[in-house]
């Protein structure tokens, strides 16, 4: 991601290293992931899957409310900028 330099918001810049932690996160799951079949054999290794499982879920969530929260600033932003300068971005 490609970082502000001229502008710092303590709030985006804790949002970017949340995510960034997810991305990361994520990656070291599918990595630990991959060719697991045999996980699932054993009850702890099923428990750990249906785990994993609920925790992406809740990304999911959490990352799709995010963007729309961030597609609706982006429209209000756009609205405002035309109506109080009459900036066309």
């Amino acid at each position: 991601m490609a970082e502000n330099t001229r502008h710092s918001d303590p709030q985006m810049d804790a949002v970017r290293t949340a995510l960034e932690g997810i991305r990361t996160s994520a990656r070291d799951l599918k990595k630990n992931l991959e060719g697991g079949r045999a996980v699932a054999a054993t009850p702890e290794g099923r428990q750990r899957i249906v785990d994993t499982r609920v925790y992406l879920g809740e990304w999911r969530v959490l990352l799709a409310a995010a963007v729309r929260d961030l597609a609706d600033v982006d429209r209000v932003l756009d609205k405002t900028l035309k109506k109080r300068w009459g900036l066309h971005v």
